[in-house]
């Protein structure tokens, strides 16, 4: 079950991932790449070592987050039936792992009843996701893929030390103290966002956001593939798309023929 505190703090994480994702598609959409089918992808050294790391993190734990995929998905489901929903739950896991460092009491039993955390040791589980986020590096020579996170913090707010060295070391996460009154930290926020997913988001949060904040978490990824064969823009065409009430709706469908 999905508390409300939670739930309201994954939507304003939701929105954000289904903004990065949504342009993460239009760059996959618009790559005009081809490659043969029989051509595979060479296997690099890096390659190697991101398949090594990937087979150090913990299984439990990789499912927790697709339980939690799941359940996100069926929640965001519900409140928009008539609209297709698109998310990267791994951008809300990871914000939620970084703020679960820092919680106690309720706050951190929810986060941990909400994602499935409550069964891992601290320690373990910071390794786990270090180790989750690595085997994300240079996965395949046809894919850019990189996640980012930040923590910006009001000026006058104190954090713990050990919070910040756990989230640097696990997470890779930038640290900012920032002034929250004033205008610059709003473009310095944006900025840092835009520059991560390659200028494909220019903003995510205006002054209003921050007149009542004292700490922001971001999670950011930007992705970019190719097709292995390409779709021919022309064979696009409107077509029957059955949904769960059957229904029908007119949707454009890419197509192509093997």
């Amino acid at each position: 079950m999905i508390t409300k505190n939670i739930k309201n703090i994954i939507r304003q994480y939701a929105n954000l991932a289904i903004i990065i994702m949504l342009a993460a598609l239009i760059v996959l959409m618009s790559s005009t790449c081809c490659f043969p089918i029989e051509k595979k992808a060479k296997e690099t050294r890096a390659n190697k070592e991101s398949d090594k790391i990937a087979e150090t993190v913990n299984r439990d734990l990789v499912g927790s987050n697709t339980g939690f995929a799941l359940k996100i998905l069926k929640e965001l489901s519900n409140e928009s039936e008539t609209s297709n929903v698109f998310i990267s739950p791994i951008s809300i896991s990871l914000s939620a792992a970084i703020a679960y460092n820092g919680a106690k009491n309720n706050t951190a039993n929810e986060i941990a009843e909400t994602f499935e955390f409550k069964d891992y040791n601290i320690d373990e589980f910071n390794i786990s996701f270090k180790n989750l986020l690595l085997s994300m590096r240079d996965i395949d020579e046809m894919v850019k893929l990189h996640t980012a996170n930040s923590i910006w913090f009001e000026k006058d707010f104190v954090i713990k030390e050990s919070f910040t060295d756990t989230v640097e070391n696990s997470y890779s996460a930038s640290i900012f103290n920032k002034d929250f009154k004033k205008a610059e930290t709003v473009n310095e926020i944006n900025s840092w966002v835009s520059n991560t997913t390659e200028q494909k988001i220019t903003k995510v949060i205006d002054k209003q956001a921050l007149s009542d904040s004292v700490m922001i978490l971001i999670s950011a990824i930007y992705f970019k593939g190719q097709w292995k064969e390409k779709f021919k823009e022309e064979n696009t065409k409107e077509d029957d798309f059955f949904l769960m009430d059957e229904s029908i709706k007119k949707v454009q469908m890419m197509q192509i023929t093997r």
